[in-house]
């Protein structure tokens, strides 16, 4: 019985001892989760396709013969001012004749929103091989988006294309990176 008892107490020693040794060996890494594209970057191609075709049925209607983009506009150069101005007139028709001249506002709850798409867009960028800086904090970026789009000067606005073209613009990143990654990521579309 006492030998019994004092193998216990043995065990039971050891057990104390080697209890915190065990918990410092080191358990494996978590499997890194692979990343996949949002639903959302095919629903806004979508969105912007149609927008973008909207807006070239209407200007062609007009009698324009240029290709529009999804934001009422084109690349196409103007030789004069009263050409521009006359396309200007008519683009801000097809836009508010076809629903794509909403005023830019944010509620914070439209920001917080947002911020979502901005790190899934980030993150697509990151796959691509481009190594951005930390994002803003949710907290910051939702009380300065809003006041942002509404014209408020001291308000800072975050998205990662801006640190994307920074990188590019002080040579970190080369522009067959940032080209292929901006055709792979695309920029969130606020209509």
């Amino acid at each position: 019985m006492m030998k019994t008892l004092a193998r216990g107490v043995r065990v039971l020693v050891a057990a104390v001892v080697l209890a915190p040794a065990a918990a410092c060996v080191a358990s494996p890494a978590p499997e890194a989760t692979p990343w996949h594209e949002p639903s959302w970057f095919a629903e806004q191609a979508r969105e912007r396709e149609e927008a973008r075709a909207a807006m070239q049925g209407c200007m062609d209607g007009l009698g324009w013969t240029l290709t529009m983009n999804e934001y009422g506009g084109t690349s196409t150069p103007f030789s004069d001012d009263a050409t521009r101005e006359r396309f200007s007139a008519d683009a801000q028709r097809c836009r508010a004749e076809n629903g794509l001249d909403r005023e830019f506002a944010l509620t914070a709850s439209e920001a917080s929103a947002l911020y979502d798409r901005q790190l899934e867009t980030r993150e697509c960028l990151r796959q691509e091989g481009v190594d951005l800086p930390d994002p803003p904090t949710r907290e910051t970026f939702v009380e300065n988006a809003p006041r942002f789009a509404a014209g408020d000067e001291t308000a800072t606005w975050w998205e990662p294309y801006a640190d994307l073209y920074d990188l590019e613009e002080r040579d970190l990143v080369d522009a067959a990176t940032s080209t292929a990654a901006q055709g792979a990521c695309p920029q969130y579309w606020v209509r």
